[in-house]
């Protein structure tokens, strides 16, 4: 069949403008499809266009999908503001779905990981927002884990702006949570954020024995990167810790095995 090359933007433009939306989306679609038929392996390397057809194409659940991935792995990279809008779309194409107990959880999830790339960018107030929506959604589910996440990013968002006694009493709600659901991983997270906020107060032999936990419970369990990543962060703000106590040669310890993971 013939094959059409588009030499110039404006060409290109004036010819996807005269056709019928609803064509529009058809196509997209076929092309979703094709490319997910061509590359089956290799779908990772295509999530940024995927997303952006699925969009167009008004195919809200690989909308949703695509644009998730798009948004971890911009995350990952630290491409902050693409990552924004990649979980944006993710939101919008939510909103297009049915509300299920399959996409409530989505829901508060999806807030979350948008306020964290925020508070990444200094973006705070619109982070706390997007917190406290999360949050107000989290109560209507009955599962405690996801409040436990969304309170322990309300405490990193809030210390970060300067709100330390609002930081100290997220991170200690999470930390209640977590205890209750028996969590050792949910409860290291919440003991890392509590202790951040102790540093930011000077309480430094309150946020040291945080972080020792911390590094006790995760020196064992399966080595996945969340694990570690909380188990490195927690040695080297232990050092930091440390070192304000004046304890140097066990502060030095934890530094430098943070540097060899």
């Amino acid at each position: 069949e013939p094959e059409y090359t588009f030499k110039h933007a404006l060409t290109h433009e004036v010819a996807y403008g005269g056709m019928l939306q609803e064509r529009r989306r058809a196509l997209h679609a076929r092309i979703i499809e094709a490319i997910e038929m061509r590359y089956p392996d290799r779908l990772a390397a295509q999530v940024n266009g995927l997303a952006g057809h699925a969009m167009r194409g008004e195919v809200w659940e690989k909308a949703l999908h695509y644009s998730r991935l798009v948004g971890a792995k911009d995350s990952d990279r630290r491409a902050y503001r693409e990552a924004v809008t990649a979980y944006e779309q993710a939101l919008e194409a939510l909103r297009h779905l049915p509300e299920s107990p399959d996409t409530r959880p989505l829901a508060v999830e999806l807030r979350r990981l948008l306020a964290n790339v925020l508070t990444n960018r200094g973006q705070y107030q619109r982070s706390i927002t997007l917190l406290g929506e999360a949050e107000a959604l989290a109560r209507q589910l009955d599962d405690r884990a996801p409040m436990a996440r969304v309170l322990g990013t309300m405490s990193w968002a809030r210390r970060d702006m300067g709100d330390l006694d609002g930081a100290r009493a997220a991170a200690s709600q999470a930390l209640d949570i977590a205890t209750v659901l028996n969590d050792p991983f949910a409860q290291a997270v919440a003991s890392y954020r509590l202790g951040q906020a102790f540093t930011a107060i000077g309480d430094f032999g309150r946020a040291a024995e945080l972080f020792r936990g911390n590094v006790e419970t995760l020196a064992s369990g399966a080595p996945d990167p969340a694990r570690l990543a909380t188990w490195i962060s927690s040695r080297a703000w232990l050092a930091r810790v440390l070192a304000a106590l004046g304890e140097f040669d066990e502060g030095r310890r934890h530094g430098e095995e943070a540097v060899r993971l």
